[in-house]
């Protein structure tokens, strides 16, 4: 079914076994590569006068979301310089995370486990995989 859909996937890998010590704070980790991640799409997908919706799934206690949903605002208005919106939303409760999820599960089979099943399934709708490395002092 998603063979038929009109979308566009890219992809920011990390290997968390390779993640530095002092860069695994969850909330540190998420906004650097949230900004590894926009830094590198954003240009592709945003116009200035373009009015943007980044959706994520929800995750995590109030704490958590609330530092997440910063790394992310931070992210795209540092990238995107366009008007946008950052929501977080249950996964179940929007269709396009269920797919994102999918899509997300497909690629990461084939960096972790040289599966490339799923991942060939989506090939013409991915736009960029790219590996990001964290070096000691990001």
């Amino acid at each position: 079914m998603l063979a038929r859909c009109d979308m566009r996937i890219d992809a920011t890998i990390i290997n968390k076994r390779s993640i530095p010590p002092a860069t695994r704070n969850p909330q540190a980790l998420y906004r650097h590569v949230w900004h590894e991640h926009f830094a590198r799409i954003a240009p592709e997908i945003a116009r200035p006068g373009d009015k943007l919706l980044a959706v994520a799934s929800d995750l995590g206690t109030r704490k958590r979301r609330g530092a997440f949903h910063v790394a992310v605002d931070d992210a795209v208005r540092a990238s995107a310089r366009c008007t946008h919106r950052v929501a977080f939303w249950p996964n179940m409760s929007e269709p396009c995370l269920v797919v994102a999820d999918y899509c997300t599960w497909g690629i990461q089979r084939k960096w972790e486990r040289n599966d490339a099943r799923s991942q060939v399934l989506l090939a013409d709708k991915i736009s960029s995989e790219a590996e990001i490395e964290l070096a000691e002092n990001e």
